[in-house]
């Protein structure tokens, strides 16, 4: 994992984030919904695998309190300072959810992540799934956008690449 990391830290360093594939500014379809047809409320939440913090900002912009958490150190201060920049009041953290997590965090009503399961290895999803439930009070959501196997963009098609 410490060669992906290092990956990403170079991207999130070296790119424009307008270059960065991933690097949506605004809420993805999915949660949007969530959000308008009032099954995800404003509430505690969490975004795994955060980046910059985009989707962390706006939700925090509608009442969410929001933690966004990213392995990328380098993401993760740049989120901070997005954030900072905007006014918000967000916790970013750095931290691997394939590993044991070393994080104090409380129980959240909603987490996400966008785009970052399909990237762990099957081996690693075990311990990011005991990661994620630990972080969930017993009437939490969690939304988790990854796996369209017909998409080529990481490494071919297909359920691992």
């Amino acid at each position: 994992m410490k060669e992906s990391n290092e990956r990403f830290n170079r991207i999130y360093s070296e790119q424009s984030p307008e270059n960065i594939p991933w690097n949506a500014l605004s809420l993805p379809i999915a949660i949007k919904e969530l959000i308008t047809n009032k099954i995800v409320e404003a509430c505690k939440a969490i975004d795994i695998g955060c980046g910059f913090g985009n989707y962390s900002r706006e939700l925090a912009k509608v009442g969410f309190e929001m933690t966004g958490v990213d392995f990328s150190n380098v993401a993760i201060e740049k989120a901070k300072k997005l954030a900072n920049k905007d006014n918000l009041s967000i916790e970013f953290l750095v931290a691997d959810f394939t590993q044991k997590l070393n994080i104090n965090l409380s129980e959240f009503n909603f987490a996400f992540d966008y785009g970052l399961l399909h990237h762990i290895f099957p081996q690693d999803r075990k311990m990011y799934a005991r990661n994620v439930a630990k972080l969930l009070n017993e009437n939490a959501f969690y939304l988790s956008i990854a796996f369209n196997e017909e998409d080529d963009y990481f490494e071919g098609k297909g359920k691992y690449r």
